[in-house]
């Protein structure tokens, strides 16, 4: 109840915030401040986002900045200390950055706040604490590997990008985890915290005197060693390429099939987001249309583009019974082939404009959620936008414009897929439609 609480309270602030004035201060450390007035509500809230995510995890310790984080914010003192004020602390690490964020009643800002900086900058890492952090990552990763939906999607995303750390599980190997070390842990904290890297995010009713005291506490922070990121090149997709992976028990095959897509700055986000939800996004959508309403080969098929800081990928997701595998995959690449080659029309795109707008409204429910709101454009290099702006931005998008970006964008013929099930009862099929790797899933 009491998260619930928190995430309503931080989602109201921050739904004004997208409408309020946005007053950017940059440090003499070199890290920067967004900091949002709103006196609405006897509110604060504190935000953190550090601008490396589990793709800044070395090689050969994958998993290491989930592990890193999740250990970090494993302090039960300063958990009560922050109950006892009403407040609650969050985390959340994804590939391209950590958010760490907090609440708390105005009333009780100055005490939040010391707490606050306690808990970022004197971690704790009890010895006993990130060992069981290890073992319940450990479990979590074994966890995938029984859930068909996120083992194959873990799959297609390396298939797709390889080495590229886009292509690498965020909570890392079994075997990695083992061999990380306390030391690992605190020597990967000071890589993180670099203030170069860093945005702070202020919300709510707070006054001067809050925010200067404030500014001296983050101007005295310590740099860190920073964290280098390997980006290789990621492997060019000539034809079909198909992975199949083998699970002979099965009774339903996963099938995902894309390739590429683009970063978050691209020009085209926004129209390719219009397009995801006309193909695949929506209930009404071509693939949803086809392949579960007129064929009944499905009870869930749908498609996204996802757009990171240095590239993206487009799928398409599904899965059905062994025996309609065949069929699931020639109409979805049908349906892929006529809205590439035809596009999309007016009606089509008058709709999927009034879905988006009215998600955007909806879609502020998690840590990451506020992150992209309140961060984004700085972390992505856009400039700053409020919700009006970008809704504005969509409502602009015409017809001509969405199906020019489709046709950049999306490839029929140039794909990768990702297949898992009884291999053996469709590998024929699969073969000749692309070129087929083999795979157990004990190799992944």
């Amino acid at each position: 109840m009491k998260l619930m609480v928190f995430i309503s309270l931080f989602l109201f602030s921050l739904t004004a915030w997208c409408e309020s004035a946005v007053q950017t201060v940059k440090l003499k450390n070199g890290m920067e401040m967004l900091l949002i007035k709103d006196k609405s509500i006897p509110l604060i809230d504190l935000g953190l986002i550090i601008k490396n995510g589990s793709t800044s995890d070395p090689m050969a310790k994958g998993g290491l900045t989930t592990l890193t984080v999740d250990s970090w914010m494993e302090n039960p003192p300063l958990d009560d200390a922050a109950a006892l004020l009403g407040g609650e602390f969050q985390h959340f690490t994804s590939p391209d950055y950590i958010l760490i964020a907090g609440s708390v009643f105005s009333e009780k800002r100055n005490e939040y706040l010391s707490l606050f900086f306690n808990l970022l900058t004197h971690p704790l890492f009890d010895k006993k604490s990130i060992e069981r952090k290890k073992q319940q990552q450990i479990s979590k990763i074994k966890r995938i590997t029984e859930e068909p939906e996120a083992f194959a999607e873990m799959a297609f995303k390396g298939f797709l990008f390889g080495a590229h750390p886009y292509g690498l599980n965020s909570m890392g190997k079994v075997q990695d985890i083992q061999l990380i070390t306390p030391t690992d842990v605190m020597k990967h904290y000071k890589r993180l915290w670099d203030p170069g890297q860093i945005i702070f995010i202020v919300t709510g009713d707070y006054d001067d005197d809050f925010k200067n005291a404030l500014v001296a506490k983050l101007e005295c922070l310590p740099s860190g060693a920073g964290v280098e990121v390997h980006w290789p090149k990621i492997p060019e997709i000539k034809n079909i390429q198909i992975e199949a992976i083998d699970s002979p028990d099965a009774t339903q095959t996963q099938i995902i099939l894309g390739h590429l897509g683009v970063e978050r700055k691209n020009r085209d986000y926004l129209r390719l987001k219009l397009a995801s939800v006309i193909l695949g996004g929506a209930f009404t959508s071509r693939l949803n249309e086809k392949i579960r309403v007129q064929g009944g080969l499905t009870y869930n098929i749908s498609s996204e583009f996802e757009s990171e800081l240095k590239g993206g990928s487009f799928q398409i997701t599904t899965s059905t019974q062994n025996n309609n595998v065949e069929k699931v995959i020639q109409d979805s690449r049908m349906v892929l082939k006529e809205f590439i080659e035809k596009g999309v029309t007016q009606d089509e795109l008058s709709s999927a404009k009034n879905y988006v707008v009215g998600m955007l409204s909806r879609s502020l429910e998690t840590p990451e959620d506020h992150a992209i709101w309140t961060a984004t454009e700085k972390l992505y290099g856009l400039s700053t936008r409020s919700l009006t702006d970008v809704v504005t931005e969509i409502k602009a998008v015409n017809l001509a414009e969405l199906n020019e970006a489709i046709k950049e964008h999306m490839s029929f013929s140039k794909m990768k897929m990702t297949v898992m099930g009884p291999t053996k009862k469709y590998f024929k099929y699969l073969q000749s439609i692309g070129v087929v790797e083999t795979k157990k899933a004990s190799d992944l």
